[in-house]
């Protein structure tokens, strides 16, 4: 097997990838660090935004939307 580095992107704690097959991207948080990220890899662009508290998951509802795991509850996240 060989491995390739996907992304060149330091954070405080990576966790949590889950592949969005609807729009071929990957998501994955950095808890520690604040954010939530998004990869596509066909542009080779990752994409963040600061959440402002530790963010523990991210999840893709039946719709397709983005839901975050927070201190204080579950949120619906819209990246527009």
């Amino acid at each position: 097997m060989t491995v390739e580095l996907a992304i060149a992107v330091r954070a405080e704690h990576a966790e949590g990838p889950i592949w969005d097959a609807a729009s071929q991207v990957l998501w994955w948080v950095d808890i520690t660090g604040h954010r939530v990220h998004c990869f596509d890899p066909r542009s080779n662009r990752d994409c963040s935004w600061d959440t402002g508290c530790d963010v523990g998951a991210v999840a893709l509802d039946s719709a397709g939307g983005v839901i975050l795991a927070l201190p204080n509850g579950f949120v619906r996240f819209d990246p527009a």
